[in-house]
């Protein structure tokens, strides 16, 4: 094996497809290999990925033709080939080669499906993923698809598959062509979050369906002060039952109605009963007697503030899903991404919690990202083996995933308001070093003031101060208005006619400091939460 023109690391992780296509079906081009001076000794020049594939099969068989695995080879009867003429061939070779593009790869599959072949079949026969194939002749079956196709051919077949899932949607559809004109680099991201907002909507709209079905009206919230839940009120002045306890005991009451939301933590639908006019119903509040009232976001810039902590936090979830899949890819590299050692040399300084908090969990996420089983008591950790016959650059590697995903965990929805340092080195390194694409609530962690032009509240109470943003304090597990009182349930909540407008969600709240009018409203109403 002479030197190769390409830089080729682990075949086993660059190259899994190629292995798995020779283990099922050999070699199918013979590589070229040139005489040597020492007979029976022949030098590659084409083909090094085939014959490192195939030491692979060989080496780690699954049968018995893997480990006698034989691959026919072009000998040519050159023994004084010049070294610049082997570079040559090889750049020619391999630069001017073509694989198919979407479009083809989409009618090949198609075609397959004439011979009856199942999804899983076609998928089997061409070494591709089942969601690869599938995605492909939801396209072949697409017209939006297909002349999408054409005019971005950087889309891979799963980014027009997803096209295809929002077709039936003419909002969501023209979000994404939008995307793929203004922000090309953005689609994975929009595609996230128009599935997050799909699925949260159908969930809603399934719990809706099976109270309108048990005779419950279901309506949207107020804050005018005439809904109230259950949890708040009790039978009457004079009975002392609370009804959120006994909601069986409100049943037959005119205002007996639910508001349908999804709860931010467990992204499931919950339905919260409610009272329509407690008032006039003759109900009282069950802390009246103590004076206590949870506030509700009276002021302009509360309302605009927990709207704009809905959006992102909403996106911030949808972001995460294309962010953790980028992490998987990134740990599988053979190269480390540049200013990798000046990253996990930074890491150890300013995130001395997050990665002692990581080894403590005996870095199960890394191991999550890595492809291995979750570490077990008792047993020889699943990074161990291999990290002891790494490579230099494979040892980086493995110190890179166990940082990324120390750093990676402890993300959440509080993180986008971008009061954590280290969290900015991190999101920093996807940025520059692993050529990740932030999404626009990701770039708020290294810059918090970015959407402040989406927002005019936000404007308004900057434009008397070039101070920063006041952040309400970090909480490793919720969210700060994840908590709020039951008449505040719109703030760790939102509900069916919310998601259809915004994909609103849980709120955090923030507010320039300019405004301490702004800042103690919202620092009230957070501090309901606690």
């Amino acid at each position: 094996m002479k030197d190769n023109a390409r830089t080729i690391g682990d075949i086993k992780t660059e190259r899994p497809d190629l292995i798995e296509s020779i283990r099922q079906f050999g070699v199918l081009v013979p590589p070229i290999a040139n005489e040597t001076e020492t007979a029976g000794h022949f030098a590659a020049k084409d083909g090094f990925s085939r014959i490192l594939a195939s030491l692979v099969v060989c080496e780690e068989p699954e049968n018995d033709d893997d480990a006698n695995l034989e691959i026919p080879v072009i000998v040519t009867t050159s023994q004084n080939e010049e070294e610049w003429q082997r570079l040559r061939d090889q750049f020619i070779m391999n630069e001017l080669r073509k694989g198919y593009d979407s479009a083809d790869k989409a009618r090949i599959m198609e075609q397959f499906t004439l011979f009856g072949f199942s999804d899983e079949e076609i998928a089997r026969q061409l070494s591709l993923e089942s969601e690869q194939v599938k995605a492909g002749l939801a396209v072949q079956r697409s017209t939006t698809a297909k002349s999408l196709m054409t005019e971005h051919p950087q889309l891979d077949l799963l980014q027009l598959g997803a096209i295809t899932e929002f077709e039936d949607d003419e909002e969501a559809l023209a979000r994404l062509q939008d995307t793929l004109y203004d922000e090309p680099e953005q689609f994975d991201h929009e595609v996230a979050r128009l599935r997050l907002k799909r699925a949260e909507k159908e969930a809603l709209d399934q719990l809706t369906r099976e109270l309108i079905e048990q005779g419950i009206t279901v309506v949207a919230k107020t804050y005018d002060g005439a809904q109230a839940p259950l949890s708040r009120l009790k039978l009457s002045k004079s009975n002392p039952l609370e009804l959120g306890n006994s909601p069986e005991a409100h049943a037959d009451c005119p205002g007996h109605a639910a508001w349908v939301e999804t709860v931010w933590s467990s992204r499931e639908p919950r339905a919260t009963y409610i009272c329509q006019d407690w008032k006039a119903h003759g109900h009282a509040e069950t802390h009246s007697a103590n004076g206590s009232s949870a506030r509700q976001p009276k002021s302009d810039f509360e309302k605009a503030e927990l709207k704009r902590a809905r959006e992102n936090n909403a996106s911030w979830r949808a972001a995460e899903e294309v962010r953790r899949a980028k992490l998987a890819e990134i740990v599988q590299r053979s190269t480390p991404p540049k200013r990798t050692q000046q990253f996990i040399t930074t890491a150890m300084i300013e995130g001395t919690y997050e990665v002692g908090r990581a080894l403590d969990q005996k870095h199960a996420y890394a191991c999550e990202l890595l492809g291995l089983p979750k570490p077990a008591y008792g047993k020889k950790h699943p990074m161990l083996s291999k990290a002891r016959k790494a490579s230099a650059n494979g040892a980086l590697m493995f110190q890179l995933a166990m940082v990324l995903a120390a750093f990676e965990d402890r993300t959440s929805v509080q993180t986008w308001r971008g009061n954590d340092e280290a969290q900015k080195e991190y999101f920093s390194f996807l940025r520059d070093s692993c050529n990740y694409p932030l999404s626009a609530v990701e770039r708020l962690v290294l810059d918090p003031t970015e959407d402040f032009q989406r927002w005019p509240h936000l404007q308004e109470s900057a434009a008397s101060s070039d101070t920063d943003v006041a952040e309400t304090p970090a909480n490793d597990d919720d969210d700060p208005g994840s908590e709020l009182a039951a008449e505040h349930a719109d703030a760790d909540q939102f509900s069916a006619s919310e998601v259809n407008s915004d994909g609103s969600d849980a709120p955090t709240l923030s507010a320039p400091v300019s405004d301490s009018s702004n800042v103690d409203a919202a620092a009230e109403l957070a501090d309901s939460a606690a």
